[in-house]
């Protein structure tokens, strides 16, 4: 259940989890009565009664453990995206986190670019600006991220610098803005270098 964050819904739960219905309903119902979990305001799933037992709990798994439940919670998200604990960008971003956290980066890197683009769509910059941040991370340990991502690592940059200036990063937004400029060739790539060079002087002057 930590695995699976701060709440989990009752289906989530039940298809990532290997033991039986039978099993499982018994083991909620201890926890319950001890009061560890508590049902969530929906009545849909549980959460943790205290963070600080999530935490707990979650640390004490083996680290294989954790890699292996979070890429389950994944392709069960995948399968399944109504499961997520939120809809919209946050169900985005929640399966980008556990594919992370599963170090599954093929899969994580496009799922970060997804979640940064759902995030945009509800202007959502700070959640946008941090899925574009991880997805940067990866970049440069993944062969093939430019397939994979659907974007090459100029516009990468380009829209983690629009996500930056609109979170209020002001700087971040001008140091990416200024990186992605480097990638491009201004004879071959006129338009995007123009662009950018619009956008340099826009967060050059709100800075």
């Amino acid at each position: 259940t930590a695995v699976g964050g701060p709440r989990i819904d009752d289906r989530l739960l039940c298809r990532v989890c290997p033991a039986a219905p039978e099993a499982l309903d018994l083991a909620l119902r201890e926890l319950l009565d001890v009061h560890v979990l508590e049902p969530d305001a929906e009545d849909r799933g549980y959460v943790f009664r205290h963070a600080l037992t999530a935490e707990a709990v979650y640390d004490d798994a083996l680290p294989g453990e954790r890699v292996r439940l979070h890429a389950a919670f994944a392709r069960a998200l995948v399968e399944d995206p109504d499961l997520a604990t939120a809809g919209g960008a946050l169900a985005a971003v929640e399966r980008a986190q556990h594919w992370h956290r599963a170090r599954n980066t093929t899969e994580a890197l496009p799922a970060w670019v997804e979640a940064a683009t759902a995030a945009e769509r509800v202007h959502a910059h700070p959640e946008a600006l941090a899925a574009y941040e991880n997805a940067l991370e990866l970049w440069p340990t993944i062969e093939g991220a430019e397939a994979l991502s659907g974007l090459d690592e100029a516009e990468l940059m380009r829209r983690t610098a629009e996500a930056a200036y609109h979170a209020g990063m002001l700087a971040r937004g001008l140091a990416l803005a200024q990186n992605a400029f480097a990638l491009l060739d201004e004879r071959d790539e006129w338009l995007r270098a123009a662009v950018l060079a619009e956008r340099l002087g826009r967060y050059s002057w709100a800075s």
